[in-house]
């Protein structure tokens, strides 16, 4: 085992406060081949180092404290990497922030991350099995590179507040549809999964937001719509050729707006009046979001639809006097009109669920 610290460690960015403790999951697997263990333990251990795996055989990265081999952009809190390190751990408050890892082709290697944004900004190269502990923001963002691929220890992703927001996990073909615990606020924001998911959504603020499975869009837009729900490839749907995005008071008031084809567009509001009165054409999919007036009088044709068949109602006149349709050979669309004048003077088309 070789120690590497540098002589002299630089104060490493102002630390974020947390009361919690690292939690302890079960050691990732060995890969199948001996391996040099190249250690960095300690605050800023390998800080504006270079470190090196000698020979040729691959070596275990072992980062361990706040900021153990991060890549942070400044010049003093960069670690560079050389050689192939086949098998990390990230142990500790942003222990491999910003930093690529690369397995050697033709093997799976193990990735184990724990602590406070441990693995937040990672991109992967080759293929990885990852197992992420129950940190906040743990995983954020840890993506795979062109061409590679991240799967999840033992088919299951638990993900904690921000944890694996942003992440870009897949599923191994023929097997069992993998499980991604989205338990907290924002847990999987912005997930793109690959494969067969189960996605189990917590009823938290945005806990999986703007999700996709398979690169289908799973119309958790704007808004809390998914929250509380379990969502599966079958819940999911080609996306949009193209999304319009009205985020802010009043972002897109009084505009008219065109999708050009036969594919529908996306079109996303949030914000209080953010697409109030807004006049489309062509053929849409919306999604509108939190906010008072947020897509009154939204209207045009030949028709749109509610992303993901729920148009959510809560604002003040969120929904009042909208046209919308839903699509006809499916279940119905739901419309939970919940906040005053929410739906008032609403005209819908096709078959729909209203919850006043």
């Amino acid at each position: 085992t070789t120690t590497r610290r540098p002589s002299t460690t630089p104060s490493p960015p102002t630390r974020r406060p947390t009361a919690k403790a690292l939690s302890s999951p079960s050691p990732a697997p060995a890969p199948p081949w001996p391996f040099h263990v190249v250690e960095c333990v300690g605050d800023g251990a390998c800080n504006n180092r270079t470190v090196r795996c000698p020979g040729e055989a691959p070596c275990a990265l072992r980062c361990e404290g706040y900021g153990a081999c991060p890549v942070y952009g400044a010049r003093d809190y960069r670690t560079v990497l050389e050689g192939y390190f086949a098998a990390a751990e990230c142990l500790g408050q942003r222990a491999c922030y910003g930093q690529t890892l690369a397995c050697p082709a033709g093997t799976t290697c193990p990735l184990r991350c724990d602590g406070y944004g441990a693995c937040q900004y990672v991109m992967l190269e080759g293929s990885w099995q990852v197992e992420c502990g129950a940190s906040n923001s743990v995983c954020r963002q840890l993506r795979a590179a062109e061409g590679a691929q991240w799967v999840p220890s033992g088919g299951v992703l638990r993900c904690g507040s921000e944890a694996c927001r942003g992440v870009t996990p897949s599923c191994p073909a023929g097997g069992a549809p993998c499980v991604a615990q989205c338990m907290r606020r924002e847990s999987c924001l912005s997930a793109r999964f690959s494969g067969v998911w189960s996605v189990e959504c917590a009823d938290e603020d945005y806990s999986c937001r703007d999700v996709q499975i398979d690169g289908h869009d799973c119309g958790c837009g704007a808004g809390h719509w998914c929250q509380g729900r379990t969502l599966t490839n079958e819940d999911c749907g080609p996306p949009p050729v193209a999304w319009v995005e009205c985020v802010g008071d009043n972002a897109c008031n009084n505009q008219s707006v065109r999708c050009p084809g036969e594919a529908p567009c996306g079109l996303r509001c949030d914000g209080a009046g953010a697409c109030f009165n807004v006049s489309l054409e062509g053929s849409w999919e919306v999604a509108c979001g939190a906010g008072s007036q947020v897509c009154q009088s939204l209207e045009g044709g030949p028709q749109w639809v509610p992303s993901g068949g729920v148009l959510r109602c809560a604002g003040i006149s969120s929904r009042r006097e909208v046209s919308p349709s839903c699509p006809a050979g499916g279940a119905p669309c739901v419309a939970p009109c919940l906040g005053t004048s929410s739906c008032q003077g609403a005209r819908i088309a096709g078959a729909w669920s209203l919850q006043c």
